[in-house]
């Protein structure tokens, strides 16, 4: 019982760090400040010093209809490239025509969908766990165009992206939407919209058309941006472009001699190794090409945000822009417009901004240079009310305008996250509380004065939230008054101080002394101390290959391992099977090369030899298995039909082929259906096929070995084919070495959570978000389902540390023995004065110890680190990626720890019914 009750106190321990990285990131990540108000066209100045104004002679709709053509994924150099000509022939020939304009854009981080569009329309920038809101979308609240639009008398309609209408559920008068998470669709999600397009071009009752494309998006999640598929979709694109500027350009000037405008645009681009997510050029660069509407020549090689694109459609349509609007209006972009029309839309945006400005809290006195430009800008205007236009006033004018309108768009930009320092210092203390009781053990002490300083820590804490209150300036999630933000704050500080009560004496010694081997000590620092760097970050995958090549070569020599040989050669084509990191992610690698059509034979014969290889290892291992043979035999005959069911879904979905040509035709449904339908048939018969009779040790076994096999069905399911062998490469790698580093604990702990970090990044991972695979989370499935597509690409992103720490597991077990003699080797060991009587060594509850406590020491230097480092020009595309990462990770062993704890649990809560029963009957 006092190990079931350490083991208790350690899982207690892993939930705590979960809750702490809860409160972190509610403090640390982006609490937007936006203004509570909507604009409106009596916002329009009708009076300019004494001088009275009529808005609607100069501010007015300057086009008839518009059309917004968002294509999903459109990279810059797709439209502006060495092969667009090649590719979009005819918006090429558009681009370098008089009377059309293409701007470079540039977006902000997360790059995916829902924030990108968020952006567009409300000219604010959203938050960066907006990347996780991308997969549940709420109605936007904000100020925006499509609410101005509707407010005012226009009628937008809409076909495309869902996520469109769950922002703006009730802006359309049409519409009709295709989903947008289907990514291994590329045509037909895209030939719905355009059936509705071209029905709608024959009508004339509405006034804005937005469509969104997500055809080349998918291509690029599925198979990268220099994929086969991304030349005939660029041209369907062009068509389409065609289709519309012949019948809605050419065709559409009204009775006003307004005309018609088309606006391509995409929302974000693809890394160079497919998907989205991060920072990179060709992720942050898209276009925005506006067709019959002219600018200055000078602006194609200038980057504008994307946030400036909602001032600009705004002022085309007669808008008032968006209250919560941080984006500039160019007045180059407004060339057509009437001289004094263009100088008083940039006099109202200009102070629409400085609204805004005062909103946020800044004081315009505060920087004169801005102030007396404003003021130098306002007088310029008012001479030109009074005395006519003059050319060269006009053009100084609308210089000093867009000046201001650059300083305070890019002060709010800035301000426009904020930080609860509250939160932050909570969060951080509890995970230090954490480390500290870990390392120094843990006692419950019941005195008056141990309960004391409890109660006045709490009061304390409660306390400080005034001082974060005060520290966050703008918004604070823990000074608003919803009952979530009072619980979260509460509990912390509440769990911190009962923690106190576990705190042992301060006269008692460390528990865990620190004579380690040092190669482990210096392994560990280096590379924590490796997180301090954004390249180290963006290059993690480089330390991992070095020290897996690095354990080769020292096992190969220092004990004439020779088998390691082998393992040493693979793993030389293992790490080219994925090109991962930022710095080489575009270099083409084995896996690309596999996947081109012409190498499909090849593809399956790598598939085939990774599902071997697989095949072997289970045999091996269900032969040592004392099962009955019947039982045995039918355990055998369902893993290979598993493998088989896999096999053909690939083959149904056309990810392999024979002879060039799938031989299935269908979308896998069936085949996933039945491979679940096994997998339930496999759990009832491994579950029957328990003894609950056995002892612990070997009851854990038994339920760990059915873990192990089931994960690997699951994990081949969604890995893609050429990644099987991975799944077969890390079984015989931890086959070989593990017999090596049997006898140390430690060695043999950090050899698999290392091994599960090398096949992590083998298989194409990164600290980027880009390489995020989510078509794992679409397998089998005929409609999107946020629970379980979420589910399904966790578990394909993390396969590799799952796999690796249920194979350790299952090593701890095989060789356990409560028997043993003390080991000669030292090891940290622990609260063996708390062991009373004194048990052997337990390699099982050092496990129970050791991964709280590192994962401790990850969270607490990288989060005070990151604190430290809040105004780094890469935090929010390099550390803060890594901070979700780490935080998966640790969230992942804390699942893997309690449900261990749960199973044990589950074998003790048996065999007292069993004894029981026995008694009984």
């Amino acid at each position: 019982m006092p190990v079931l009750r350490l083991k208790c106190i350690f899982v207690y321990f892993m939930l705590l760090q979960v809750l702490a990285l809860v409160g972190f990131f509610m403090g640390f990540f982006p609490i937007k400040t936006l203004p509570n108000r909507n604009a409106s066209l009596e916002d329009l100045p009708s009076t300019f010093k004494d001088i009275r104004i009529n808005p609607k002679d100069f501010y007015h709709r300057h086009v008839n209809r518009m059309i917004l053509l968002v294509i999903d994924g459109l990279r810059y150099d797709f439209l502006n490239g060495e092969d667009a000509e090649e590719n979009m022939p005819f918006v090429s020939s558009l681009v370098n025509k008089s009377g059309n304009c293409l701007l470079k854009v540039r977006v902000e981080t997360p790059t995916v969908t829902m924030p990108r569009i968020k952006a567009l329309m409300t000219g604010n920038i959203p938050g960066f766990l907006d990347i996780i809101r991308n997969f549940k979308t709420n109605e936007i609240t904000e100020d925006n165009i499509l609410r101005q639009a509707s407010k005012n008398g226009f009628i937008p309609i809409f076909y495309g992206d869902e996520t469109w209408i769950s922002l703006f559920p009730h802006e359309f008068i049409r519409k009709e939407t295709t989903t947008s998470f289907y990514v291994n669709d590329f045509f037909e999600v895209d030939d719905n919209v355009t059936r509705n397009l071209k029905k709608e071009l024959n009508r004339s009752d509405w006034d804005m058309m937005i469509l969104h494309y997500l055809g080349l998006d998918h291509i690029g999640h599925v198979e990268g941006p220099k994929s086969t598929h991304i030349k005939p979709k660029l041209n369907e694109m062009d068509n389409i472009i065609s289709l519309i500027f012949k019948d809605f350009i050419l065709k559409g000037t009204n009775k006003n001699d307004l005309s018609n405008i088309l606006i391509v645009c995409g929302d974000h681009g693809i890394h160079d190794s497919g998907g989205h997510g991060g920072s990179s050029l060709a992720e942050v660069l898209v276009p925005f090409f506006l067709i019959n509407h002219d600018c200055n020549t000078d602006m194609r090689n200038e980057e504008t945000s994307q946030t400036d694109i909602t001032p600009l459609i705004s002022v085309l349509l007669g808008l008032p822009i968006p209250a919560a609007n941080l984006g500039k209006l160019d007045y180059r972009l407004l060339k057509k417009m009437e001289p004094l029309s263009k100088l008083y839309t940039m006099y109202y945006s200009t102070h629409n901004l400085k609204k805004t400005f005062d909103d946020y809290h800044f004081d315009i006195h505060s920087y004169p240079d801005i102030l007396n430009s404003l003021q130098e800008a306002d007088n310029l205007f008012e001479l030109i009310i009074k005395s006519g236009s003059d050319s060269i006033i006009e053009n100084k004018l609308l210089y000093h305008y867009y000046e201001a309108q650059k300083f305070m768009s890019s002060k709010m930009s800035e301000l426009n996250i904020t930080f609860d320092f509250y939160l932050m210092f909570i969060s951080l203390i509890l995970l230090i509380q954490i480390w500290w009781i870990l390392l120094k053990g843990c006692r419950l002490v019941f005195t008056k004065p141990r309960i004391l300083i409890s109660l006045i820590c709490f009061t304390i804490l409660n306390g400080f939230k005034l001082f974060g209150c005060h520290l966050s300036t703008g918004s604070s999630f823990v000074c608003c008054d919803d009952i979530t933000s009072q619980i979260i704050p509460s509990i912390l500080t509440a769990v911190f101080s009962f923690n106190i009560l576990l705190i042992p004496p301060i006269t008692r010694r460390t528990r865990v002394s620190f004579d380690v081997d040092p190669p482990l000590l210096i392994l560990f620092l280096l590379h924590l101390l490796s997180y301090t760097s954004s390249s180290y970050i963006e290059e993690e995958h480089q330390f991992w290959y070095f020290f897996l090549t690095s354990l080769f070569l020292y096992t190969i020599i220092s004990k004439a391992a020779y088998s390691c040989i082998v393992p040493l050669l693979v793993q030389r084509f293992l790490r080219k099977l994925n090109q991962t990191g930022n710095k080489w992610a575009f270099i083409p690698d084995i896996g690309d090369w596999l996947n081109e059509e012409k190498n499909m034979t090849l593809l399956l014969i790598v598939y085939i030899s990774g599902q071997l290889v697989i095949i072997y290892w289970f045999l091996k291992h269900m032969i040592e298995k004392n099962v009955r043979k019947w039982l045995l035999f039918l355990e055998i005959i369902l893993f290979l039909f598993q493998i088989l069911v896999i096999t053909l879904y690939r083959f149904s979905i056309g990810d392999l082929s024979f002879l060039a040509s799938p031989l299935l035709e269908s979308r896998g449904i069936t085949e996933v259906k039945l491979f679940w339908s096994i997998l339930s048939i496999q759990i009832v018969l491994y579950i029957t096929s328990i003894n609950c009779k056995d002892s612990k040790n070997k009851f854990m076994l038994n339920i760990i070995e059915i873990i192990l096999v089931l994960t690997v069905e699951i994990i081949s399911l969604l890995h893609k084919p050429h990644n099987i062998v991975l799944i077969s490469g890390m079984l015989i790698f931890q086959d070989i070495l593990e017999k090596y580093y049997i006898n140390n604990v430690y060695y043999k702990m950090f050899f698999y959570q290392s091994l599960g970090m090398v096949f992590y990044f083998y298989q194409g991972n990164s600290n980027g978000l880009a390489s995020i695979d989510i078509t794992a989370g679409f397998v089998g499935l005929e409609e999107f389902s946020l629970v379980i597509s979420g589910l399904f690409v966790f578990l394909n992103t993390f396969s590799a540390i799952i796999l690796s720490n249920i194979l350790l597991l299952r090593n701890i077990y095989l060789f356990k023995s409560y028997e043993a003699k003390r080991r000669k080797e030292q090891y940290w060991i622990f609260y063996k004065e708390n062991l009373h009587p004194p048990l052997f060594y337990n390699e099982e509850l050092e496990y129970y110890w050791f991964i709280p406590f590192v994962s401790c020491s990850y969270a607490i230097f990288y989060t005070t680190y990151i604190v430290l480092q809040r105004h780094h020009l890469f935090l929010w595309s390099v550390f803060c990626p890594k901070l979700l990462y780490l935080s998966c990770e640790i969230l992942l062993y804390c699942v893997i720890i309690f449900l261990l704890f749960v199973i044990e649990l589950s074998y003790i809560a048996i065999s007292h019914l069993v004894q029981f029963y026995e008694r009984v009957y």
